[in-house]
């Protein structure tokens, strides 16, 4: 599965499970550059409660990869340690309930990126965009809201939150 995101500058591909950026130059010429810079993935070790309307923040506390240990598994944020256009994605998943759910970025702790689903059981939803970090103190988080019920879990076999700089500041 791959998504193809206008970065401003050209085009980003995005490949589950790794990174590759393909650009267009002025010229019309594709290049393809090298994935470096900071990028993460993380997960859940276990199922999060999710509360009734209220934002939760996602306890992604395990990692898939971490290039620059910029992700930290204790205030499940990442701090990119390299200013930049970064790409954002955060996908989550109800597990029971027949609720409304929101996804949401947050940036510097205030929601930026949202996405809803309207209510459906079992079925994921997802919040992506382009943010810039300022490559010292700027930071991102995953949270998620239940709009419609008492409770509801976050399947942890089936949510993730990731990132990678898509292009230097």
């Amino acid at each position: 599965i791959s998504e193809c995101v206008d970065s401003g500058r050209g085009y980003v591909n995005r490949w589950s499970g790794c990174v590759m950026a393909t650009v267009i130059r002025g010229s019309d010429n594709w290049d393809t550059a090298d994935a470096v810079g900071p990028s993460f993935r993380a997960t859940m070790s276990a199922v999060q409660n999710v509360s009734s309307n209220v934002a939760t923040k996602c306890s992604f506390d395990t990692e898939t990869w971490d290039t620059n240990g910029d992700y930290n598994t204790t205030l499940y944020r990442f701090t990119p340690s390299v200013a930049g256009y970064y790409h954002f994605y955060h996908h989550s998943q109800t597990a029971v309930g027949n609720t409304a759910f929101w996804a949401y970025i947050y940036k510097n702790g205030s929601s930026t990126l949202q996405a809803y689903n309207g209510g459906l059981d079992n079925v994921g939803w997802d919040v992506t965009g382009m943010l810039y970090m300022n490559g010292t103190s700027d930071y991102v988080e995953a949270y998620a809201k239940n709009i419609g019920g008492t409770s509801n879990d976050n399947a942890s076999s089936n949510v993730y939150f990731e990132g990678y700089l898509a292009r230097g500041a």
